[in-house]
């Protein structure tokens, strides 16, 4: 048993209004090895490839979605693996406060890097990952994420299916400004649990 505390710096950066990046370098402190220490890298684009085709149904958006092993397995702050995602989400407004964007990815995860795991134990994984996002506006200066992930990998010949979600709230300080979030990320799979308290600046 073991948690991680820590921060997580995510920059975005539009090149104009349909390509999106986004990068997240974590720097963590496990408990369990009283080490701290970069984790893993997170790296994500999306390209919003079609807009308004409807007045409900609002944008297709592929995407790539890639983790880095830039953490320490010995430490307890990475996994040693890469994961590679790519996807398309579909965006479709329901309501004036309710807005769902759901979307599908293959997903392949490499074998681990590290040593301290047997040779004959590291398998790589392929296999799909959906999400469900629904984006639910509470007023002016407050909305809601929810975001079911179901994750359906095939590791050496057998398929486990992983059962995640996102639960995000956001207030807006200041308009195009500043804005704060809570945020609640578990995988009922794993019984882990991650808790975000974070500011968002915009320059």
């Amino acid at each position: 048993v073991q948690n991680l505390y820590g921060v997580r710096f995510n920059v975005q950066y539009a090149i104009n209004p349909d390509n999106l990046f986004l990068i997240e370098l974590p720097f963590l402190n496990n408990d369990r090895t009283s080490k701290f220490g970069i984790g893993d890298m997170r790296v994500r684009y999306y390209n919003a490839i079609k807009r308004n085709i409807t007045k409900s149904f609002i944008a297709i958006a592929p995407f790539a979605n890639i983790s880095l092993p830039t953490g320490s397995y010995k430490n307890g702050l990475g996994t040693s693996s890469w994961s590679l995602a790519g996807g398309v989400v579909f965006g479709f407004i329901v309501s004036k406060k309710l807005s769902l964007f759901p979307g599908i990815n293959y997903v392949h995860i490499t074998k681990p890097g590290t040593d301290l795991i047997p040779a004959a134990s590291k398998f790589a994984s392929n296999g799909l990952g959906f999400q469900f996002n629904a984006s639910y506006v509470i007023n002016k200066q407050t909305f809601l994420f929810v975001n079911p992930l179901p994750t359906f990998l095939n590791t050496n010949g057998n398929w486990k299916s992983f059962w995640a979600a996102e639960f995000n709230l956001n207030r807006i300080i200041k308009p195009n400004k500043f804005k704060m979030n809570l945020s609640w990320n578990p995988n009922f799979t794993t019984d882990v649990n991650t808790f975000r308290l974070g500011g968002t600046f915009f320059l």
